[in-house]
């Protein structure tokens, strides 16, 4: 009997590898899929990723013969990848939900769908927010010097779409922190007692990840402080609540 139950153990295992095979292999061809697509709406594409420099009367360069194609891919890639978060979401969802029952369906559900919307909602801060300030800081630096900007698009698109990646990632600290919480590696009690531990971790992290300008790691670091001490409130309301 015990090697009966091995081996039912053992095709359930590898009927879980199958499927999740499937279900990345999917998502890669849908990764190269949306890729092709945008690239033959680059044109438009690069047009709206100019728009934050446009008022300044700002040109961009390309200074080797490959660099604007090679540009125009990475940029491709990263659209993407960008409108992937939803489809390996419910990828994900689907592959972790036949295992999960009660209430734990409701959190995952819910950390999913907030995970989502947070990324979206920091890409979107970056956008109307971050980038604005981060041109608007390189382009006036030391503006009385004589020296004329000659910005490359291979540099220009690569810190947009850092900062924008950077930004929409560090809105999910929220649901690392909560995960954290209710797993019971980390405790309100640590979250508190160790707070200027984490604000120092958070103003590292931003200074390494985000471009070398101090202003723009300062944000940062702040967009970091302020999840955490967001999620830090709400987990102190729900732990009263639990305690009533």
């Amino acid at each position: 009997m015990a090697s009966g139950v091995t081996m039912n153990d053992n095709n359930s295992f590898w009927t879980h590898i199958e499927e999740l095979r499937r279900r990345i292999i999917f998502l890669i061809a849908l990764f190269v899929s949306g890729a092709i697509v945008f690239f033959f709406f680059m044109d438009g594409i690069m047009r709206l990723l100019q728009a934050p420099m446009m008022e300044y009367g700002i040109s961009l360069y390309y200074r080797e013969p490959p660099e604007k194609f090679f540009t125009y891919c990475r940029t491709s890639l990263s659209c993407s990848m960008f409108l992937l978060i939803p489809a390996a979401g419910l990828q994900l969802y689907s592959f972790v939900m036949p295992a999960l029952i009660g209430d734990e369906r409701k959190l995952f559900s819910s950390l999913m769908l907030t995970g989502i919307f947070l990324f979206y909602a920091g890409v979107t801060f970056a956008w109307f927010i971050m980038i604005p300030f981060v041109i608007n800081f390189f382009i006036n630096f030391a503006s009385g010097d004589g020296i004329l900007p000659l910005w490359g698009i291979s540099d220009y698109i690569g810190i947009i779409l850092m900062i924008m990646i950077v930004t929409g990632i560090s809105f999910e600290l929220p649901i690392l922190l909560f995960a954290l919480l209710r797993s019971g590696v980390l405790s309100v009690k640590t979250m508190e007692g160790k707070r200027r531990f984490f604000v120092v971790l958070f103003f590292i992290a931003a200074a390494i990840v985000t471009p070398p300008d101090v202003f723009t790691q300062i944000i940062a670091g702040l967009i970091l402080w302020g999840m955490f001490e967001t999620t830090l409130i709400i987990a102190k309301i729900q732990r009263r609540k639990n305690n009533e």
